[in-house]
């Protein structure tokens, strides 16, 4: 993924102003978080809705920011399918070689503008396709995979990092 200078284009107010959507969702799942923490539960009951990175808002201001390309593959998704937000940090879980490794993911990046980026849903989503030259169909897309050198290392929840 090719490195965008993020300050050409404003991040769009509904994720960052103070009682816009994007923060208020955040105040309202990290909430939610700690009282699942508090009463006991698993974190992997976590739940939540997120709807600020949806908004159309958000999606131009991504599209402006790529030109209207996938920040994976470059290619141009307009013509041929919708444009996924895709979270580079996954918001819900995070799977590693088909092994659950965090549930919830980074969910409190749900909003965060340097979290989101435009891709098509061939670079977003897991699917199996077939590569030329290989026999066997592979599993390919981002989907909810964020691979880290080092485990011990990881963000496991929204204190054990910087914001």
């Amino acid at each position: 993924m090719r490195s965008v200078p993020r300050n050409s284009i404003s991040p769009p107010r509904v994720l960052t102003e103070h009682k816009q959507l994007g923060l208020r969702e955040r105040q309202r799942a990290e909430v939610k978080y700690d009282n699942l923490i508090a009463s006991g539960q698993p974190t992997s009951d976590f739940e939540f809705e997120f709807k600020a990175y949806k908004l159309e808002e958000v999606k131009e201001a991504l599209r402006q920011l790529f030109h209207g390309k996938c920040a994976y593959c470059e290619s141009r998704y307009a013509g041929t399918q919708p444009m996924d937000v895709e979270h580079w940090r996954p918001k819900g879980l995070v799977n590693e070689n088909g092994q659950q490794v965090m549930k919830p993911g980074y969910y409190w990046l749900a909003a965060d503008w340097d979290n989101l980026f435009p891709a098509c849903i061939d670079c977003n989503r897991a699917r199996e396709q077939r590569i030329p030259g290989q026999s066997q169909p592979k599993l390919l897309g981002k989907a909810n995979r964020f691979p880290i050198a080092d485990e011990t290392e990881r963000w496991k929840d929204r204190h054990s990092q910087n914001n």
